[in-house]
Order: C-alpha cells, then sequence, then structure tokens
C-alpha cells in the first residue's frame, strides 16, 4: 500500500527534527539568527523574479521553493534545539497541530474579507 503524501511528508518532518536533535551544535538563538538570514534569501529572490534587483539575473520559479525549503529547515532546527525535551514524533505533533490551528484562523481571515469584499 502506497504511503499517502501527507504521511511522507509528516515523515519528512519528524526525520528532521530528528537529524537536527542528532547533530545540530549551534544554540537557538544562533538559529533563530539564521532564520533571518534564510528569509532575506527568499525576499532577493522574490525581487529578482519580479525585476526589482536589475543587477541580477531573475530567478527561477522553482528557487522561490528552495528559498522556502530553507526557512522550514532552519524553523525545524531552531524548534528541535529550543524543545530538546520532546522527541521528534513529538515535536512533529505539536508542529502540525499548530500549522492546522493557524492554517483555520487564516481561513477564517480569508472567509471574512471575502465576506467583505462583496459587501463593498
Amino acid at each position: 500500500m502506497m504511503m499517502s503524501t501527507k504521511a511522507k511528508f509528516h515523515e519528512l518532518i519528524e526525520a528532521l527534527f530528528e537529524m537536527v536533535q542528532t547533530y545540530e551544535d549551534a544554540p537557538s538563538w544562533a538559529l533563530a539568527l539564521k532564520l533571518t538570514e534564510e528569509v532575506g534569501e527568499f525576499h532577493e529572490t522574490v525581487l529578482q523574479d519580479n525585476g526589482y534587483l536589475e543587477h541580477k539575473p531573475p530567478k527561477l520559479d522553482e528557487d522561490l521553493f528552495y528559498e522556502a525549503a530553507d526557512i522550514i529547515n532552519v524553523l525545524i532546527g531552531f524548534l528541535a534545539v529550543r524543545f530538546q525535551q520532546f522527541t521528534p514524533t513529538e515535536l512533529a505533533e505539536m508542529l502540525y497541530s499548530a500549522i492546522a490551528t493557524k492554517g483555520d484562523k487564516y481561513a477564517d481571515v480569508l472567509r471574512a474579507e471575502e465576506i467583505r469584499l462583496q459587501r463593498d
């Protein structure tokens, strides 16, 4: 039986948490700083993609996904180091739950905006 994409993604996130807890030696504050660097690279890619960094060639669409993946990986690293008292499985579940909760809130905001636009 094939594993669903959702299950594969969850397995990948859990494996990343385990890898970080095993091998990462940077403190959480350093990973938080690294996160700002990765977000800056994402911003640069967006600027390039839209022609606002004329001295640099445009990026490929796939570059945005790679930059987003860097952000996700560093976030996972930060969480794994910051919350070492939890197992990789627990961390993956906590992150999944947080994403689901925040996703529901975001959906509510989008629906509220849609309703507001329909009124106007």
